[in-house]
């Protein structure tokens, strides 16, 4: 770019029948960008693919979750695919007619919610490059998508919950009390360790470590569940995943942590064997419907909703009293006991011959 009436000067256009350029010289361009560099006028600034690798180097800088920097990845990676076959190489050829036409393509195979997010994602990649000076315009600065309202996902009952815990294989079951018990997201209780299941004192500690943080980036704790504790007693010892995948030939399993799509599909067949519906196509349940469950159970038994924010990790509601409010340990292992949780007869049953 280049100094040009006290503005900048944009970077030339793309030749319509051009070609995508090589790793070698991609990889180049990434590390000039990523460096601070400004570079030749065929440089990176609207080469969509090296400025795609530059705001992900930036995501990360930031902190931002390991989950969140995947789905970026993978929405822009997408979208950068659409564009090369569309023959559009660089962002100053990004219109809003071709996104558009990406988010058409899009709705052919993905819900009116998921294509929203790419978007929001695919303008926040615009305007990062706008405010380094990549691009001297940014075509979708006055771009807007209408927000899509959500069907409210189904929160199973506490009778679901026994039903499918009693249909689960030991292991299984486990996994699934600890999701619907403790209201953890199925990301967080994939990163426990056994130093974090503290079964004397009765807490759950879910710890935001580098390079697996949580969602909110902050470490909490989560009284265990009577219940739950007597679940827990069964888990047998492993290192360094308090849940590992489930034995599978010669491969060393004890290094890897669960798979939670893996477990999401065991959840479903067991949920849909039952006549329950399943899968975010048929408003069924998912895995994180156990999520749900848990506010929904903890808050429908008049246990407080900060109190239930603070065991879930909650971050977004805005007020003094959220400010304010302090959840001694005491309090949070009354309030935690005072719900009732409960198997039924059936998975009691099913609990005694694991």
């Amino acid at each position: 770019m280049r100094r040009l009436l006290g503005g900048w000067k944009a970077l030339p256009p793309l030749v319509e029948d051009a070609k995508p350029q090589g790793r070698g010289r991609s990889s180049r361009r990434i590390g000039q960008l990523t460096a601070g560099r400004n570079v030749s006028e065929s440089g990176p600034g609207s080469d969509h693919a090296a400025a795609r690798e530059a705001f992900l180097a930036f995501v990360t800088m930031e902190g931002r979750a390991q989950n969140t920097r995947t789905r970026y990845a993978a929405e822009l990676r997408t979208f950068v695919d659409f564009c090369e076959s569309r023959r559009v190489m660089r962002l100053s050829k990004v219109t809003p007619l071709l996104v558009d036409a990406y988010r058409a393509e899009r709705r052919q195979t993905c819900s009116a919610s998921t294509v929203f997010m790419e978007t929001a994602v695919i303008k926040q990649l615009m305007r990062w490059c706008h405010s380094r000076l990549l691009i001297a315009v940014n075509l979708l600065a006055a771009y807007r998508v209408p927000k899509v309202i959500s069907k409210k996902r189904p929160s199973p009952t506490l009778e679901d919950v026994q039903a499918i815990l009693s249909a689960s294989r030991p292991r299984l079951r486990r996994i699934l009390a600890t999701l619907a018990f403790a209201g953890l997201r199925i990301g967080e209780l994939r990163q426990l360790r056994p130093e974090d299941v503290d079964l004397s004192d009765g807490w759950i500690h879910v710890e935001s470590r580098e390079g697996a943080e949580t969602k909110t980036h902050r470490s909490r704790k989560i009284p265990i569940h009577p219940v739950l504790r007597e679940i827990l007693k069964e888990q047998p010892s492993t290192e360094p995943w308090f849940f590992r995948t489930a034995q599978s030939g010669d491969t060393p399993e004890e290094s890897r942590p669960i798979a939670p799509r893996k477990i999401n599909m065991q959840f479903q067949k067991v949920a849909a064997a039952m006549g329950l519906a399943v899968g975010l196509k048929e408003n069924g349940y998912t895995i994180h419907s156990l999520r749900h469950f848990f506010e929904t159970f903890t808050v429908n038994s008049r246990i407080p909703q900060p109190a239930v924010d603070s065991w879930m990790g909650h971050q977004g509601v805005r007020s003094m009293g959220k400010a304010y409010y302090e959840l001694p340990d005491s309090d949070s292992q009354r309030f935690m006991r005072d719900v009732p949780f409960s198997l039924g007869t059936s998975a009691c049953a099913a609990g005694n011959t694991a």
